[in-house]
C-alpha cells in the first residue's frame, strides 16, 4: 500500500467504501442520455483511427527509444534510469491500448484480469501520475481475485477516474483508490439498487475536490461533454469508462457534493 500523510479537513482516511456522503448527489451510468449523434461520431472516428493509431504509435516508438539511448547514458546507479525505464514501460502500454482500440471491430475473447496484479501496476504508476501536491494512497484487497475485462481497458478505467479526481484537487487535497469484493444479495434494501445481485469487485476512486453541481453532474457520461476544454479535455474520459464498464456487465455510480468531493464507485461482476 501506497498512503500519503492524510489532510487535515476531508481527510479519505477516516471514510469508509461502504459510507455514503451527506447529502450528495447521486448519479448511475445508467441515467446518462445518449445523445443522437453519438453513432456518427463513432463512425467519423473509426474512418479516422487506423491513420490516427499509425501516427501516433510512430512517435511512441520515438518515445521510447529516446528513453532506452538516454538509460544506456546513465551510471546504473543512478536514480535517473528508473525514470527512463517508467517511460519506455508507460509508452508500451500505451501502443498495446491503440492497438486494442483499432481492433475492436474484430470479435474476440475477453480476458480476465487479476486485480491484485492490476494494482501492483497501479501502485508504480499512479503516485507520479497524481503528483506530490495530492495526499494520495492505493490499496487492493490481497485474495480480491480476477475481473472479465481486457487488462489495457481495466487500466484505463483507472486512469481516467484517476485523472478527474487529479482534475478536481488541482489545489491540494486527497485522492483514495482501492479495490473491495461485495456479494449483493437478491432482495436487499438500501443502495445501490441499480446493481443486480451477486459478487462484485467494487473500484472506487474518491478524492476532497470541488466537487461536481446538478447541472454538470446529469451530464457526466455523455461523449464530448467536458468542463475542461480550456485545459485540453475532450470529454471522451468518462463517456469511454461507461462503455468498458457496460461491455462487461458492470455498473457505475457517482457520489458527489460541491466543495466536499466525489467518489465513483465501479462495480465489476467477478470471474
Amino acid at each position: 500500500m501506497i498512503a500519503s500523510p492524510p489532510l487535515k479537513q476531508h481527510s479519505l482516511a477516516v471514510r469508509t467504501a461502504d459510507e455514503s456522503l451527506t447529502d450528495t448527489k447521486l448519479m448511475d451510468a445508467l441515467d446518462a442520455p445518449e445523445p443522437d449523434d453519438e453513432e456518427r461520431r463513432f463512425a467519423t472516428l473509426g474512418r479516422l483511427l487506423p491513420g490516427i493509431v499509425h501516427d501516433v504509435n510512430n512517435l511512441l516508438t520515438v518515445i521510447c527509444g529516446y528513453a532506452e539511448l538516454l538509460s544506456e547514458e546513465l551510471d546504473p546507479l543512478d536514480p535517473r534510469r528508473e525514470l527512463t525505464g517508467h517511460i519506455g514501460d508507460l509508452g508500451r502500454q500505451a501502443g498495446e491500448m491503440l492497438v486494442y482500440v483499432n481492433g475492436l471491430s474484430r470479435a474476440r475473447a475477453i480476458p480476465i484480469v487479476s486485480l491484485p496484479e492490476l494494482f501492483a501496476k497501479l501502485a508504480r504508476i499512479l503516485p507520479r501520475y497524481v503528483g506530490a501536491e495530492i495526499a494520495f494512497s492505493v490499496d487492493c484487497a490481497p485474495d480480491l481475485g480476477a475481473i472479465r475485462v481486457d487488462p489495457i481497458e481495466a487500466l484505463q478505467v483507472v486512469l481516467n477516474l484517476v485523472g478527474n479526481a487529479r482534475a478536481a484537487t488541482a489545489g491540494g487535497g486527497a485522492i483514495a483508490v482501492r479495490a473491495v469484493g461485495r456479494t449483493l444479495a437478491e432482495g436487499r434494501s438500501g443502495w445501490p439498487q441499480t446493481v443486480p445481485p451477486g459478487r462484485f469487485a467494487v473500484l472506487t476512486v474518491s478524492d476532497t475536490g470541488c466537487g461536481i453541481d446538478d447541472e454538470t453532474l446529469r451530464r457526466i457520461f455523455e461523449p464530448h461533454f467536458t468542463t475542461r476544454a480550456h485545459a485540453g479535455g475532450t470529454g471522451t474520459g468518462l463517456a469511454t469508462v461507461a462503455r468498458i464498464v457496460g461491455r462487461a456487465g458492470g455498473r457505475i455510480q457517482v457520489e458527489t457534493e460541491p466543495d466536499w468531493g466525489t467518489r465513483v464507485r465501479v462495480f465489476f461482476p467477478m470471474a
